[in-house]
């Protein structure tokens, strides 16, 4: 493992706003579909920028790491902002395996995939980042159907510590934003612990006179209030014994007080505190795990020299199964991406593939490596669609289609030359299944990934400030793109130049006048009155059909009729599924396409929705507003409202004489806003899960 780079400070504030008007109420669902009258008229609007001071951290709501005084007696209200810090996702229960759905039916479910990445990247305040920024560049997850547990490594500077000197924490806690994300698709998210840091570790795993350790107690109360599953134990410098066998009781105690922590260690220090990475399971390091009835850690993270040390992995495996427990579910091979980009030493593409069950599990390093070395020009739009067209790759293997995943060419020798070639690599889905948590209505979605250089609703623009919040992204399709007939790489894409809601749709420009996509694995029995619908936006005439396949391998084929579009060219596309496609177990959703013409078809927004079961939200009470700081003609407020079980996101809006622009989305019961503009006043809204609107509530400024 290696500390985290610093990056050169870029100037970034909230950026100025244009602006295009909402309606007080509006509904995407299909008994509430809006009319042009909802959306108001238009006006010009500049937001005032604030911009703090370099070298420095903005204020607000910041990442920040914990060291020994910060642990010793932790509360939340030893932290600033804590409550925004709070996911509002629990973890979501994923469907039952079912091979024939899978884009490879011959591929294994066992074989689990983690991994440690870096939940900031990108952004210029990255040693201290904001949650809800201004910055339309950071880098987001948007595959997260492949992760079964994801995790930061790195460490964040404490309160108070500068760009240039630190310190950085033992203790990191994950973006919330990444922990909704996950949750949301079922995975596991987990905090980082890096050592060495500034002082002595001693202090780390004191344990008070009645067998509690004062750490261990800080952990477990982070984990529950900020809504996360756990910790990868980084220990990368040598240790006393004593101080080992501390370790090791304080994971025990962690086990024992709170059963559902999830602990990975880090394949480093030995239970004797000797610093020796042994490359392999074995006898040396599988203590970390204790035994099945006395359990320590859940996992071991394999460090990289494992193709020497252990060619094939099958003694780790066998070494696991001699303790008692399950390879694939306790140990990970690492897979050094940070150097190896798409050519890595580790060649686990080689062990697990169709057909061929991995003697170990994946655990993959800053597979997002190439969002650096490939976004010099991340700043702009072409740039970004580069790297999103590598990051298709790097998941679903040179073609950009699951289905055909696989390498096309050999990795180099020796690895870690032809990093940014993704013929060279498989493709994670040629090793790991795709998951699913979809079991019930409604499913939506409006292709977010967290972040943007805009933001619309309705198609039309009300911000024009970049934005980045990982929270808010949209459910992921669960392949990207499974498409029949195949098409050639990037002629399916996120499209950041026009989106329905959010900043993104689904783009398809392809010379095929016809094509399925697959969007969706699902395990759905459906109501007997169901809609679904497609928000669609073409030059040329689109038939658009929703083809739902069953669990016996038949097919239904929903025809959506198109509406009458709306000023910016799009089009509701909706229609009733048959009764008789609700007497059988849905296993896959996807959406089919055809035209007379070659496809040029953006995609805003696909529903399944229950008819009658729309969900309307109440209007948002226990509105609130507090003044945290200004500057010139802007204000950084902190607004805080009572959270309902019907709303998914909450919208701010701020009202001018002639204007409505937004100031932010999120899944919490709370938002700091950098710069709202004097005069006016501030509306609130929430959306549901079908995309249903409340009404608003209202705060002058």
């Amino acid at each position: 493992m290696t500390s985290l780079s610093r990056r050169t400070l870029l100037r970034v504030g909230a950026a100025g706003a244009g602006a295009a008007a909402l309606g007080a109420h509006a509904s995407l669902s299909p008994a509430h579909a809006e009319t042009d009258s909802d959306l108001g008229s238009s006006g010009p609007f500049t937001a005032p920028t604030m911009t703090p001071a370099e070298p420095g951290f903005p204020e607000g709501p910041l990442s920040r790491g914990f060291l020994i005084d910060d642990l010793a007696d932790w509360t939340p209200e030893t932290v600033e902002y804590a409550e925004n810090f709070r996911s509002a996702v629990p973890l979501r229960e994923r469907i039952p395996h079912d091979p024939e759905s899978q884009a490879h039916p011959d591929l294994s479910a066992g074989t689990q995939y983690l991994a440690l990445e870096i939940d900031y990247d990108g952004s210029s305040y990255e040693p201290r980042a904001q949650i809800d920024g201004a910055e339309g560049y950071v880098w987001t997850q948007r595959f997260w159907p492949y992760y079964d547990v994801w995790g930061s490594w790195h460490g964040q500077v404490v309160d108070g510590g500068s760009y240039d000197d630190g310190p950085a924490g033992l203790i990191d806690l994950p973006n919330p934003g990444f922990v909704e994300m996950g949750h949301l698709h079922g995975a596991k998210v987990i905090g980082g612990w890096f050592w060495p840091r500034e002082g002595d570790f001693g202090p780390y795993v004191e344990q008070r006179e009645d067998g509690s350790f004062p750490v261990a107690d800080a952990m477990i109360a982070m984990r529950r209030y900020f809504g996360f599953d756990g910790f990868f134990i980084n220990q990368e410098k040598e240790i006393t014994a004593h101080e080992a066998e501390q370790l090791a009781a304080m994971l025990r105690y962690i086990r024992a007080e709170d059963p559902e922590h999830y602990l990975c260690y880090y394949d480093a220090v030995l239970p004797d505190g000797e610093l020796d990475y042994q490359n392999r399971l074995n006898e040396k390091n599988l203590p970390w795990l204790g035994t099945p009835e006395d359990r320590l850690a859940d996992s071991i993270f394999l460090n990289y020299d494992w193709p020497k040390a252990d060619p094939g992995l099958a003694g780790s495996a066998d070494a696991v199964r001699a303790a008692g427990f399950d390879p694939l579910q306790v140990g990970f091979a690492g897979v050094e991406h940070q150097k190896g980009g798409f050519d890595p030493r580790e060649r686990f593409g080689d062990l697990a593939h169709p057909g061929t069950e991995a003697p170990l599990s994946m655990g993959n390093f800053v597979s997002q490596s190439f969002w650096s070395d490939a976004g010099d020009d991340a700043l702009t739009v072409e740039g970004r669609r580069r790297f999103r067209a590598l990051e298709q790759q790097f998941f679903s293997g040179p073609s950009g289609n699951p289905a055909t995943s696989g390498r096309v060419i050999d990795p180099t020798p020796d690895g870690r030359t032809d990093v940014l070639n993704p013929e060279r690599y498989d493709g994670v889905a040629h090793m790991i299944v795709e998951k699913s948590t979809l079991d019930s209505l409604p499913i939506r979605t409006t292709f977010g990934v967290g972040v943007g250089s805009h933001f619309r609703i309705h198609g039309r623009v009300v911000s024009t400030r970049p934005w980045n919040n990982a929270g808010i992204g949209q459910l992921n399709p669960t392949w990207q793109y499974w498409t029949e007939p195949e098409l050639p790489l990037g002629e399916v894409h996120l499209d950041e130049t026009i989106a329905w809601e959010g900043s993104h749709s689904l783009g398809v420009d392809s010379d095929a006048t016809d094509v399925e996509l697959h969007l969706f694995k699902t395990a759905l029995s459906l109501p007997r009155q169901s809609f679904a619908s497609a928000r669609i936006r073409s030059s040329e005439a689109v038939t658009a059909t929703m083809v739902l396949t069953h669990d016996d391998g038949s097919r239904s084929e929903v025809v959506l009729h198109r509406g009458r579009p709306d000023e910016g060219d799009w089009a509701q596309h909706r229609g009733p599924i048959p009764a008789r496609a609700a007497r059988r177990p849905i296993t896959r959703v996807s959406l089919s396409l055809s035209s007379t013409a070659p496809l040029s078809v953006n995609v805003g927004e696909v529903l399944l929705v229950e008819a009658p079961e729309i969900i309307q939200p109440t209007t948002p009470a226990g509105f609130t507003a507090e003044v945290a700081s200004s500057q010139g003609d802007a204000r950084a407020m902190q607004f805080g409202w009572e959270q309902q079980e019907a709303a998914e996101f909450w919208d701010l809006f701020h009202i001018g004489a002639t204007t409505r622009t937004w100031l932010g989305r999120t899944r919490r019961d709370r938002l700091y806003v950098h710069a709202v503009p004097s005069g006016g006043s501030v509306e609130l809204v929430a959306t549901s899960a079908d995309g249903s609107r409340s009404d608003t509530a209202s705060i002058e400024v």
